[in-house]
């Protein structure tokens, strides 16, 4: 999913109009945020969070949508058209068109009594050194003028990108042997191996005839860093090589 945000950064003195994209990994970052204020988050990204009711009345559509609306209409208050820099009132919407940012997600929760909504991206406003958000266009050659390849869609480049790995909880991998396996990727691939077990286990496993009998005593299995590389190994990234689903040694005997 992507946020179509027109944002100009200079190029060799162009102008570069990039998409946002939806990452995953950063959505499941801001979500642990939205209860817990202290939980980390990547020292060089930006964070846009608020509260807003979540009552028996609430409308999780229109409320969410409401301050979103809230953020990015910070712009109408000041003058831009000038310059298009940082300053005090607009710290929002800052953040929503940073030229730098090519990362981002929202997500929401409801925490005691209120809902909260948390936006992350994959960069943090400069605004000690350089309060210029982007650089402003002036004709319509400059519009895509700047993406390299060229590469244009609606006004925004197309750059390649790539999950981001810098988000927490981090990987179960954290060595040499990362086999870019995300957290929520390795928990997932957990969570479906045991569902399976489970089936099995329950007797409801569906055989050639019938049901595989239940099982008496199946443990469920949990992710673990095992490395299967060879050390002159240099073929192409499989799941094996880095990282297993394994059962305690006390079931590998049973």
């Amino acid at each position: 999913m992507v946020l179509e945000v027109v944002r100009e950064v200079s190029v060799s003195k162009k102008k570069t109009h990039f998409f946002q994209t939806w990452d995953c990994n950063i959505e499941h970052n801001a979500w642990l945020r939205t209860c817990d204020t202290q939980y980390k988050i990547p020292t060089d990204y930006g964070i846009i969070e608020a509260d807003f009711n979540m009552g028996s009345k609430c409308n999780i559509t229109k409320d969410t949508s409401t301050t979103l609306k809230a953020w990015w209409n910070e712009a109408r208050a000041v003058d831009l058209s000038q310059t298009v820099e940082y300053q005090a009132g607009i710290e929002k919407f800052g953040l929503m068109v940073n030229a730098k940012v090519t990362g981002f997600a929202c997500t929401y929760n409801k925490c005691a009594s209120a809902g909260r909504i948390v936006c992350l991206y994959d960069q943090k406003l400069d605004t000690a050194n350089n309060k210029q958000l982007y650089v402003s266009g002036t004709t319509d050659a400059d519009k895509c003028g700047g993406c390299t390849p060229l590469q244009c869609e609606h006004y925004l480049c197309q750059p390649d990108y790539k999950l981001s790995t810098k988000t927490y909880p981090e990987s179960l991998c954290t060595t040499q042997d990362k086999d870019e396996m995300t957290y929520d990727m390795q928990i997932a691939t957990q969570n479906m191996v045991n569902y399976y077990r489970r089936l099995v286990a329950s007797g409801w496993a569906k055989d050639k005839s019938d049901y595989a009998p239940a099982a008496t005593k199946m443990a469920p299995v949990v992710m673990r860093k095992v490395s299967h590389r060879r050390p002159d190994y240099k073929g192409p990234a499989l799941f094996s090589r880095h990282m297993t689903v394994t059962l305690s040694e006390r079931n590998r005997k049973q």
